[in-house]
């Protein structure tokens, strides 16, 4: 057995914590415009495959108890079979390392479609997640990843809560001192 840094996976694992602290460097304004521009949304929609989508689980908690609206995680196969109703008040977050997962494009398409929000996560602003989502979060200060996407992962969640916090802050729903301290933690 040769030495673990030879290993993809702990390498990520030591990498995140600067994937995080960097991605959330870069994209504070984007996420500051973004949650200024949608302050009003009535409902948001979290929806990936894998590893995206378990972290759609936690961010839709954090956008029902920070931001006070209405919120849910989905699989994306499931996002598109049930389709739920998207409208110009409805902010569906997509989020694929590759901005190519098949499932979270036909979502795209739905939302687009329907008239929805549709913010896309992706590392790759080439892809079709990347060009034809209505805004972009790009986590390309994430680096390589060479295993399954730890570090965009990890930061894509850190992402969501920080976007939470400050729709929270721009709704009123939660006091200056506390989203500070939310956007800060």
């Amino acid at each position: 057995m040769g030495d673990w840094n030879e290993y993809y996976f702990p390498q990520e694992v030591l990498e995140q914590a600067d994937a995080v602290r960097n991605s959330m460097a870069e994209l504070e304004g984007e996420i500051e415009k973004l949650a200024e521009k949608y302050r009003d949304v009535q409902k948001v929609y979290i929806v990936g495959s894998g590893d995206c989508y378990f972290i759609s689980l936690a961010a839709a908690e954090a956008f029902r108890k920070l931001a006070g609206t209405e919120a849910y995680g989905y699989e994306a196969y499931d996002f598109f079979l049930e389709k739920p109703k998207t409208d110009g008040n409805t902010m569906v977050i997509l989020f694929s390392s590759s901005g190519k997962s098949l499932y979270v494009l036909k979502s795209l398409e739905y939302v687009l479609e329907n008239g929805g929000i549709a913010i896309g996560v992706t590392n790759h602003q080439d892809s079709p997640l990347g060009r034809d989502s209505s805004e972009v979060l790009l986590t390309t200060s994430i680096g390589v990843s060479r295993t399954f996407p730890t570090k965009t992962t990890t930061s894509a969640l850190a992402l969501m809560y920080q976007l939470a916090a400050v729709l929270a802050d721009k709704r009123g729903t939660v006091d200056g001192k506390t989203a500070a301290h939310l956007k800060k933690e």
